[in-house]
């Protein structure tokens, strides 16, 4: 069941009722097809780069706090 809950105003308090989406399914043409999936593989390349940036910044981001724990370390350890 698709639907979203819609506010509705009633005597002494609120009540949702559920609003159905329209049921339109229309008829796609073969390059209309091709270029909606198109877009779709896009914006999932897209989603990937941003995830290994993401991934990639977090790494170096523990690399050079865990290296600046063990140098204070070390120098502690040295003096």
């Amino acid at each position: 069941m698709t639907g979203v809950m819609e506010p509705v105003a009633a005597k002494g308090g609120s009540e949702y009722r559920r609003v159905e989406p329209e049921e339109e399914e229309e008829e796609l043409d073969e390059p209309e097809w091709e270029r909606r999936a198109e877009a779709g593989s896009r914006r999932r390349k897209t989603a990937k780069r941003y995830v290994f940036t993401c991934a990639l910044f977090a790494s170096l981001n523990a690399i050079l706090l865990g290296y600046g724990q063990s140098a204070s370390l070390l120098l502690f350890l040295i003096q």
